[in-house]
């Protein structure tokens, strides 16, 4: 079946189908996706990237843990779930895939309104981070120094020996 066979099926007036196909990857990858895909080709590896796993955990700069006792992470592998923190070995002593997005609940003394932290990370710089970082074989935190306002939040990945403080990252509230 062509494109204009299943434009009559579904009674969809397709009659460009280069129109048709650009208009509606913009729903699917973001313009600078397509202009990386358009640039170096598809990555395949993409997925087999993100099914790697690391021995990581989410830590905080200082003593004062989040409040609700509850870390969320959302891996780029589409799975996710709620921890409690402080981590039990369990969580530490396997390992994980990278995370796309970290939330938490963190009160600081000069905040007010929403303490809520979602921390959505660049796909390009934690991959980096994690592979450089990893190369060692040693275990990775990936520490949060929450501030107000939020934007001023720093985030940085080490091994005990070398960090990597990430820059491109973005922090937003529910």
């Amino acid at each position: 079946m062509d494109i204009t066979e299943a434009a009559k099926a579904f009674r969809v007036p397709i009659t460009d189908r280069k129109k048709y196909v650009e208009k509606n990857i913009g729903f699917v990858v973001t313009p600078e996706t397509l202009a990386a895909i358009r640039k170096n080709g598809i990555p395949f590896t993409k997925w087999a990237d993100f099914r790697k796993t690391y021995n990581w955990a989410p830590t905080f700069a200082s003593n004062i843990q989040p409040s609700k006792d509850k870390v969320g992470i959302t891996f780029y592998s589409g799975e996710g779930d709620d921890y409690n923190y402080p981590l039990d070995k369990t969580f530490t002593a396997t390992g994980h895939r990278l995370p796309s997005q970290v939330d938490f609940n963190y009160t600081i003394a000069t905040q007010t309104g929403n303490n809520y932290y979602i921390v959505h990370f660049d796909e390009a710089e934690i991959v980096d981070a994690f592979t450089r970082l990893s190369a060692k074989q040693l275990p990775l935190q990936l520490e949060f120094d929450p501030k107000f306002p939020k934007e001023q939040t720093q985030v940085r990945l080490h091994n005990g020996k070398e960090a990597i403080v990430l820059k491109k990252f973005t922090v937003k509230s529910k």
